[in-house]
């Protein structure tokens, strides 16, 4: 098989291009993951501590539906 020198380095060129591609969208996905968990953390130190349990009344008569 005789394959052109051109070839080959237009193949190994293509190459090194889509894995500088891939590895744009890699840090592309990570930071915008890293703001993701950010705005879960966000979200999470927002939500009020622990409920107070019902103090009177039948037990299953007052259910706490924050969860």
């Amino acid at each position: 098989m005789n394959v052109e020198p051109s070839a080959m380095v237009q193949a190994v060129l293509e190459m090194r291009a889509a894995s500088d591609a891939q590895a744009v969208q890699v840090e592309v996905l990570k930071r915008a993951m890293s703001v993701q968990e950010q705005a879960a953390m966000r979200l999470l130190m927002a939500l009020p501590g622990s409920l107070p349990l019902a103090p009177a009344g039948q037990p299953g008569a007052q259910i706490n539906v924050m969860a």
